[in-house]
C-alpha cells in the first residue's frame, strides 16, 4: 500500500513525505526505507517511462508552454544533479523525472541519479517516521510540514496560471 501510494504521487494530490515517514513508524527505518526508496524509484521510473512513451504533447497537458521551457532550462543546467535533488521536494521529483524522459536522457545516467536521490530520501524519511512513533506531535510535524507544503504549491502554481491567462 505504501509503495502504491508513493506511485500514485506521479497523478493524485498526495505528498509522498508523509507516506515515506508513515512507513518507518510503522515498519522501521530498514523496512519502512526500503518500501519508500522501492515507491520513489517506482514513481520515477513510470515518469520517465511514460514521458519517454507519451513525448511533449503529455508534457504540455501537465504544463504550459513557458511552465515547460522554465522547467527544461532548470533541467539542462542541472540535470542529473536535480533529479538528486528533488528527490527531497514535493512535486519537484516527478516534474525532473518527467524532464529527463522528455530529453532523452540516458537510462543508465537517469537510474544513477534517481538511485542517489531515493535511497537517501526514503531511509531519511523513514528513520524521521521511526523517531517521531514515539511522539505523536513529532509525526504530525513530519507529515503535515511536506503535505502543507504541496498545498502551498498547488495553490500557488494555480494563481499563476490564472494570471497568465488573463495577462
Amino acid at each position: 500500500v505504501g509503495i502504491g501510494l508513493i506511485v500514485a504521487d506521479l497523478f493524485l494530490p498526495i505528498p509522498a513525505a508523509p507516506i515515506m515517514a508513515a512507513m518507518g513508524n510503522l515498519y522501521g527505518t530498514l523496512v519502512g526505507g526500503i518500501i519508500a526508496t522501492v515507491g520513489s524509484m517506482l514513481a520515477g521510473l513510470l515518469a520517465y517511462g511514460l514521458s519517454r512513451w507519451l513525448g511533449m504533447k503529455a508534457a504540455r497537458f501537465m504544463a504550459s508552454d513557458s511552465e515547460l521551457d522554465d522547467l527544461q532550462r532548470f533541467f539542462d543546467s542541472w540535470g542529473a544533479a536535480g533529479i538528486i535533488a528533488s528527490r527531497a521536494l514535493p512535486v519537484v521529483p516527478e516534474v525532473m523525472t518527467i524532464l529527463a524522459g522528455l530529453a532523452n536522457m540516458h537510462f543508465g545516467r537517469f537510474m544513477l541519479a534517481l538511485t542517489l536521490g531515493s535511497v537517501p530520501i526514503g531511509f531519511v524519511f523513514a528513520w524521521l517516521g521511526e523517531t517521531a512513533g514515539a511522539s505523536s506531535s513529532l509525526f504530525m510535524v513530519l507529515t503535515l510540514i511536506p503535505a502543507l507544503a504541496w498545498c502551498v504549491y498547488v495553490v500557488l502554481a494555480s494563481r499563476r496560471r490564472r494570471t497568465k491567462r488573463m495577462g
